[in-house]
């Protein structure tokens, strides 16, 4: 390893720590938006494909600076599309493969098979066929967007079994803090397949065994990602989880049973909102003002039943600048506390 490589390392280090404190600290980065394109700029030069995808779905679900519009246009490029599984068979595509390739020796594919796609006989190329031929040869970032993407199946699916594996080391609580704590720090959740309610509660029920559990997030390509996320999430999303965990680490087993069955029946955007109560309950948590807040009945109601702090539950009610957005914080807090 050269000191350049040393040097790049470190940098990505440091990178990745002010990323986690944009997290933990802030709920929106604001003008500290600059950690994240630094983290971004850093892997594309390590060339480390899996942590790339990952933070350019973090920078375009938020909202930074009209001077970071090129970020933006750059990262859209590089989010994965887990949908798609099969391409069309492009020049591009072609004269990438014939650079890779050029003493295949595989018994992945019949030679016969690569002929038909490097001649453009084949019109469409499966995504498990470009896996099998590529393996994990990668030359630079400016690779045809299905090598791009098949290269992040790829690492994804080794990376879930790694996590599964460590998630059956774990107890069933501890489990249960990790999902519930991954689930309330995710950006971009609009369109997420366990936001809805069966699906939700399924694989929330399904962690008491682990091998279930991995069954039945193994099906898609965004729960394998949570999966993985849950062990060793992004490091902006591992700080608004580590905010969180401070409200849920609080609560007893009973009352966290009690709050997530609650918790679930809620519609999306009432957990969203319910999501930053928590996060901000925790960037509160260790703040100690030289006065008493005081709030609405329900807030203090809701401290006390699920054992968090008062101070720093009331404070994270204030934070909502929105007098109709405080009041449906109270609606939803009354919900709660039933």
């Amino acid at each position: 390893m050269t000191f350049t490589d040393v040097h790049q390392l470190w940098a990505y280090s440091i990178s990745q720590k002010a990323v986690y404190w944009l997290g933990y600290y802030r709920e929106t980065p604001g003008n500290l938006f600059g950690s994240l394109d630094t983290l971004f700029a850093i892997e594309i030069d390590l060339l480390f494909l899996f942590s790339i995808s990952r933070t350019a779905k973090v920078i375009t679900t938020l909202s930074g600076p009209e001077r970071y519009f090129k970020l933006f246009e750059k990262a859209k490029k590089m989010i994965t599309d887990y949908r798609v599984s099969s391409y069309e068979n492009t020049e591009e595509l072609r004269k990438y493969l014939r650079k890779v390739l050029k003493s295949y020796r595989g018994k992945n594919v019949s030679m016969k098979g690569i002929c038909d796609i490097l001649t453009g006989k084949t019109k469409k190329v499966r995504g498990n066929t470009l896996k099998k031929i590529i393996m994990k040869k990668v030359v630079d970032i400016e690779v045809p967007s299905p090598i791009y993407n098949e290269l992040i199946k790829t690492e994804l699916e080794e990376k879930f079994d790694k996590s599964v594996r460590k998630l059956e080391n774990l107890p069933h609580f501890e489990r249960k803090l990790l999902f519930i704590s991954t689930y309330m720090a995710q950006v971009g959740r609009e369109k997420f397949y366990l936001s809805r309610k069966d699906k939700f509660k399924t694989a929330y029920e399904l962690l008491k065994n682990v091998e279930e559990f991995g069954k039945y997030m193994s099906k898609r390509y965004e729960t394998k990602e949570f999966v993985v996320e849950m062990v060793e999430a992004h490091p902006y999303v591992e700080g608004r989880k580590a905010v969180v965990r401070k409200a849920i680490d609080r609560m007893e087993i009973k009352r966290l049973r009690e709050f997530v069955q609650r918790y679930i029946e809620l519609d999306e955007h009432d957990r969203n909102l319910m999501d930053r109560f928590l996060r901000n309950y925790g960037r509160y948590d260790s703040v100690r003002f030289g006065i008493r807040v005081k709030g609405p009945e329900p807030v203090s109601v809701f401290a006390k039943k699920y054992r968090l702090k008062i101070q720093p539950t009331l404070l994270a009610y204030w934070c909502e600048d929105d007098k109709r957005v405080k009041r449906r914080l109270e609606r939803i807090l009354k919900e709660l506390n039933i």
